[in-house]
């Protein structure tokens, strides 16, 4: 399903959450606070500002020309992901309630990926050719 040109404020529909292979391209969301959920997608010039997500995934998700500014995710899974040409600014990676940390994976990848004053931001995550601004512990 291709999903295009949505702005998606406060609240995700409920059907979103369970859009396996969907495709969302030049589309925004903001302000959102969710819990639990994943997205398994092709992300392609969206926008996610001030996202809150506690104990969610991103199961093997392509992200392409997209940006994450001032988004806080808390024991959330990125395993299998892959960030061209992205940009994460401001981001926070907190584990959640129960200490588990943000998970990578030993397959997610970083290309061309602009990191500016992340927190908690992992080392282990293979990073390519990509401009690390700051990384904050």
């Amino acid at each position: 399903m291709l999903i295009h040109h949505e702005d998606y404020e406060k609240e995700m529909p409920d059907e979103m959450y369970h859009l396996d292979g969907a495709i969302f391209r030049y589309c925004s969301f903001k302000n959102m606070i969710l819990e639990g959920g994943g997205i398994d997608a092709i992300i392609i010039s969206c926008e996610f500002n001030n996202l809150d997500w506690y104990w969610g995934i991103f199961n093997g998700c392509l992200f392409i020309d997209t940006i994450f500014n001032n988004c806080t995710f808390r024991g959330v899974g990125f395993p299998g992901c892959r960030f061209l040409n992205c940009k994460l600014n401001c981001c926070k990676f907190k584990p959640d309630n129960f200490g588990q940390e943000c998970d990578f994976g030993d397959n997610t990848i970083l290309f061309d990926t602009e990191l500016i004053e992340l927190s908690g931001f992992p080392d282990t995550v293979k990073i390519v050719n990509s401009n690390i601004l700051s990384r904050l512990g």
